[in-house]
């Protein structure tokens, strides 16, 4: 038994180490580095592990939070929260930090997902060395490993694997049926709250799977009624288990009456973009992007690519084992996934734009909420399982050469994946001023913080300071999707602190900085005069802002401090360069 386990620990100690090699500009300074390039998704990421050890430390609803966006708070259900892998590493955050926490979700979901897939392809057929091809192909293909750098959510993906695996082993009534809906019960729960855009869109597979085994049950009419009470047992136990969370999904608050994240459905793939990675590179890992330094040398939503190599072993591995009836159906799920990727509307080389099936779905609830690329997650699963099948195919054939072509067609199939580079990653300076006596003395737990820099969609870091401090106090903006009055979705709006954002926007960036990069507008710099004072206060004073904290970072803080001493008197300041204005008090005082 032992020396049957051997090889599955060598497999993982080899997984790990290229993962550690793909995130080495992490793993020096895993509490203070953070992937990409220190902005926008990859800061809100860490909030929402955050929020998850926050929930649980102090028995809080999960479901909605009120540290961001005050003081209507989110619908944290309506995000990407990440909450079952964020109760998970909720230890680790307690003991050194959201960002470590984070990092190790990055670096352990492609170990696990690679372990995982390989382990669910050995248990459904395949070799051990075909397995482990399988699984390398699944996790670090472009599907995934693409948002290796960027979205935890879809870099999380080992209990998809096992889902798939209970799902499967279920309806081939290889298990008892207690053991068949628990097990099957319980990873559906997992993957719902992992990632509800990537349960989503395995969901739709799997759903038709069942379909399609049930018809062929009822046409035989055997096993009718197992599958039935299977069916029910599982149903019942979902909606036990995601009763309260689909509730707060639905039609809690903050909830999001239209589909989320509606923007992502242009986000589609082209044809040419399955061969190239990019518009800079015709062969991954040979080019070289110098815009993005990520993963394939392409744009990291380029999840789509296949690549010249890959396609030619999985064309290799079709003719070989096109008379087994598993290739035929992992084909037919691949094409189906590719033309789901490609979105509503492909564009073909010369040709533009044309017709694609994704049309006559894209309006269906689920489908106009995911972004159509990340449909490659099961074309390459199944086109994974493919080749794999190929390369045991090849091992098996009576020929003198048989193992070199195995070998041979596994090394075709990798080739086009090897990146160039490791993941990017940069140095961000945590504010840790928050968590210091001097902070906890000047902003009480709970306060209301409008803090500079601003907290929008794309220079976050003080929802990284307000993370890193346990989310101990709450904050004024933030990065997530909210409602708007008409209940669409947004991303938190500016709303009465438009003076605010403008002043802190301008100071924070240089004069040339880019404008169509944030979810709002920038104003012009308000002028220093008695009306902004003015104006400041009163909005200050309307939305009950405890504390304004301006901290050491950007293009001018000190013309923010100018501003802020204009409006509300002389701030306090310590060693740390950390100025705050105890907002609360002098309006108080002026009473």
């Amino acid at each position: 038994m032992r020396a049957r386990r051997a090889p599955w620990w060598w497999y993982s100690l080899g997984i790990t180490l290229g993962v550690f090699a793909l995130y080495q500009r992490v793993i020096g300074h895993p509490t203070s580095t953070v992937l990409g390039w220190g902005i926008d998704d990859p800061i809100q990421q860490t909030w929402f592990v955050a929020w998850a050890a926050h929930a649980a430390a102090h028995g809080l609803n999960p479901f909605v939070s009120v540290a961001m966006n005050v003081p209507h708070g989110i619908n944290v259900m309506t995000n990407t929260s990440m909450l079952a892998v964020g109760y998970l590493v909720a230890p680790l955050t307690w003991l050194l930090g959201p960002v470590f926490s984070l990092n190790v979700i990055f670096i352990g979901g492609v170990v696990t997902t690679a372990l995982s897939a390989a382990l669910v392809m050995h248990r459904q057929g395949l070799d051990r060395g075909p397995a482990m091809l399988g699984g390398t192909l699944v996790a670090f293909g472009p599907a995934l490993l693409i948002h290796g750098q960027n979205h935890a959510f879809m870099v999380a993906s080992a209990g998809l694997c096992w889902w798939i695996d209970a799902i499967v082993n279920s309806l081939s009534g290889r298990w008892t049926r207690r053991r068949a809906v628990v097990l099957t019960s319980v990873w559906t729960t997992w993957c719902f709250f992992v990632s509800l855009e990537t349960f989503f869109i395995v969901g739709v597979f799997v759903a038709g799977f069942i379909v399609a085994v049930a018809a062929a049950k009822i046409i035989r009419r055997d096993g009718v009624r197992d599958l039935t009470r299977y069916l029910i047992g599982v149903g019942v136990s979902c909606t036990l288990l995601l009763a309260v969370p689909l509730h707060a999904l639905i039609a809690g608050r903050q909830h999001i009456e239209g589909p989320p994240h509606r923007w992502v459905t242009q986000l589609t793939t082209t044809w040419s973009q399955m061969i190239r990675p990019g518009s800079w590179t015709a062969l991954a890992p040979f080019g070289h992007d110098p815009r993005h330094h990520v993963f394939l040398s392409g744009s990291f939503f380029n999840g789509g690519y296949l690549g010249v190599f890959f396609l030619l072993a999985v064309l290799v591995a079709v003719v070989v084992t096109w008379s087994q009836q598993s290739t035929r159906r992992a084909l037919l799920l691949a094409i189906i996934a590719i033309i789901a990727s490609l979105g509503a509307h492909p564009t073909v080389p010369a040709v533009g734009a044309v017709w694609s099936p994704y049309q006559l779905v894209i309006h269906l609830p689920g489908f106009s909420s995911v972004m159509p690329r990340n449909f490659s997650l099961v074309a390459m699963a199944a086109l994974a399982w493919i080749v794999a099948r190929g390369v045991q195919e090849l091992r098996q054939r009576p020929w003198r050469m048989s193992r070199w072509a195995a070998i041979s067609l596994a090394t075709l199939a990798m080739v086009g994946f090897i990146p160039n580079q490791c993941f990017a990653a940069r140095y961000v300076k945590i504010e840790r001023w928050y968590s210091s006596p001097a902070g906890i003395r000047a902003v009480p737990d709970n306060a209301v913080v409008l803090a500079y820099p601003y907290p929008e969609g794309v220079r976050n870091v003080s929802l990284l300071d307000q993370a890193d401090a346990a989310l101990r106090y709450r904050l004024v903006g933030g990065q997530a999707i909210v409602a708007s009055v008409t209940g669409s979705a947004q991303q938190v709006p500016v709303g009465p602190f438009r003076v605010f954002y403008d002043l802190f926007v301008r100071s924070y960036e240089r004069p040339t900085f880019a404008f169509g990069i944030y979810p709002e507008s920038v104003g012009f710099l308000p002028p220093d005069t008695g009306a902004t004072w003015s104006t400041m206060r009163e909005v200050a004073q309307r939305t009950h802002v405890d504390r304004i904290v301006v901290t050491p970072r950007g293009h001018d803080p000190a013309q923010v401090r100018r501003y802020l001493t204009h409006a509300f008197g002389p701030g306090h300041h310590d060693r740390s360069g950390v100025w705050w204005w105890d907002v609360a008090t002098s309006r108080h005082h002026r009473r």
